[in-house]
């Protein structure tokens, strides 16, 4: 067995290079692609969780997680913002798979001209299914004589997109994530306090098609990549934060005096700023999550989350 990191931090850089590599040239603009996974727990975090990459919100943030999933789940979520979107989705985990479906409503999508003034509205409805699925680097030949392979998991996080944007058309696709988790379930030597310390990456979209509409119109799948890392302190209190290629900054904070209960807050900035807040209630294999998102410009947005474990 390898005694050194040398192998390990070699990989880790050859995935940094190929995760700039991959952006280079990418527009900074949004395109109409949501993000996808966002339960209540993850929206009150801000939607910092890349880095922290446990439970069944892995399947869509960081597939990676699921390595270490040894249950079964159900996730069904509903996203409400008054007067525009709203959304919903239903996933599965069992073990270190997951296979979710999505539908996103965006109801009337104003129409403006160049100089921005309105000059009609049109629908916009999308729906996915998604399936990832995450292997520890222990069962991975090229991976498994490093020492770190014990604390490293890879992941693949396949989306496939169907799209009616009513007299635009319809339009699908398809885009591919290559996530990472890197993580310690301990108390660190030096830092007794903290007990749990992470680092992911996913290269979202790494590969992907281009979304043609029937009318001739093009939109392409952005490609991004995303940073995170988590501590746990004392069991009690988890900080999580996101960094993306794209220029947005997630920030989130869980506190949990109990195993029934858990208060979060976060803060997101995408062009604006935007507030998360939440709460989690669990008993045995149920547990309920709501989130309210403010943002400065949009109306606010309410998000529950239904999970039951088996």
């Amino acid at each position: 067995m390898l005694r050194t990191p040398e192998g390990f931090r070699c990989a880790v850089s050859l995935t940094l290079i190929v995760a700039w590599a991959v952006t280079v040239g990418q527009p900074a603009s949004a395109t109409a692609i949501p993000d996808l996974g966002m339960t209540a727990r993850t929206a009150a975090l801000g939607d910092a969780f890349v880095g922290l990459g446990i439970g069944s919100d892995s399947l869509m943030l960081n597939p990676a997680g699921l390595a270490w999933n040894n249950g079964r789940s159900l996730i069904s979520s509903i996203d409400v913002r008054r007067e525009t979107a709203s959304s919903g989705h239903v996933s599965a985990t069992v073990g270190s798979v997951g296979l979710g479906v999505h539908y996103f409503d965006y109801g009337d999508v104003p129409e403006v001209d160049s100089t921005g003034n309105v000059i009609g509205s049109f629908e916009y409805r999308e729906g996915f299914v998604v399936a990832g699925f995450g292997v520890p680097a222990q069962k991975l030949p090229f991976l498994s004589r490093l020492d770190a392979a014990r604390l490293l998991a890879l992941g693949l996080c396949v989306k496939l997109l169907a799209a009616d944007a009513g007299s635009l058309g319809n339009e699908g696709g398809w885009g591919i994530d290559v996530p990472l988790l890197i993580a310690k379930d301990m108390p660190l030597r030096r830092i007794p306090s903290i007990t749990r310390a992470s680092f992911g990456l996913c290269l979202r979209n790494l590969l992907s098609s281009s979304m043609d509409y029937n009318a001739g119109h093009a939109n392409p799948w952005p490609k991004e990549v995303v940073i995170g890392g988590a501590i746990a302190v004392s069991d009690e209190w988890l900080v999580v934060v996101d960094l993306t290629s794209r220029q947005r900054t997630s920030v989130g904070v869980e506190y949990s005096p109990s195993s029934m209960l858990s208060l979060r807050a976060g803060l997101k900035q995408d062009r604006a700023w935007m507030w998360g807040f939440g709460i989690g209630l669990q008993a045995n294999r149920l547990g309920v999550d709501l989130a309210a998102m403010v943002h400065r410009h949009l109306s606010t947005q309410f998000r529950g989350t239904l999970y039951y474990a088996f």
